[in-house]
């Protein structure tokens, strides 16, 4: 049965602060104080916390959840009304920063890339550049098609470190789903540092 969850019973039903557990979501690095309040919902059934935003002034639509049990946070749809701000940047960059409090290990995602919502939503490229790894099957799908168009790169982040790779993955791309490892020295972990040096770097320029 589906739990709401407040301040007033969010220990209860998941042993943690509500404060913790918005904490851990990342959004307190994505949205204001007020829209957590106004726009947002908890919920938990089964051990599993939901939480859902919409329609603030940066998100259309925000859906996770998070399996304290199993370490994970499980990214479900994220829309935004500007690419620009880098919504998903610092909605992760709070998830890892609260893991390291709270022993979250994974971060999943589904990244959609059909061409009829690119307009709308590019997580088939962005999490990629982000540290996230492709999970099988998808893994084996992207290094088919890179060998289809006489790529030699393995892994969707390497591609993406050029203009001409992203260029290809833009118009040849597909919906994946990958997983973030919070852990030193992990591959994600490695790839987000190099695409924060990179931000730092054009910003400077």
């Amino acid at each position: 049965m589906e739990i709401k969850i407040d301040p007033s019973n969010c220990e209860e039903y998941i042993g943690l602060s509500y404060n913790a557990v918005i904490e851990v979501s990342g959004i307190y690095e994505a949205i204001s104080l007020y829209e957590i309040n106004h726009f947002t919902k908890v919920t938990w059934e089964d051990g599993i916390v939901f939480i859902s935003v919409q329609f603030t002034k940066d998100i259309r639509q925000l859906s996770l959840r998070i399996n304290f049990e199993q370490k994970i946070i499980e990214g479900r749809v994220l829309n935004v009304h500007k690419k620009s701000k880098r919504i998903g940047m610092r909605l992760l960059m709070g998830q890892i920063k609260a893991s390291q409090r709270f022993g979250i290990t994974h971060i999943k995602i589904f990244a959609f890339g059909e061409p009829e919502i690119r307009h709308e939503i590019n997580g088939y490229i962005t999490w990629g550049g982000y540290g996230f790894l492709m999970d099988e099957p998808y893994q084996t799908f992207f290094v088919d098609r890179m060998h289809q168009l006489g790529r030699e790169e393995a892994y969707l982040h390497d591609l993406l470190k050029s203009k001409r790779g992203r260029e290809i993955w833009e118009l040849n791309g597909f919906s994946w789903q990958g997983t973030f490892t919070i852990a030193p020295n992990s591959v994600s972990m490695r790839v987000l540092e190099e695409k924060l040096n990179s931000l730092k770097k054009d910003k400077n320029v």
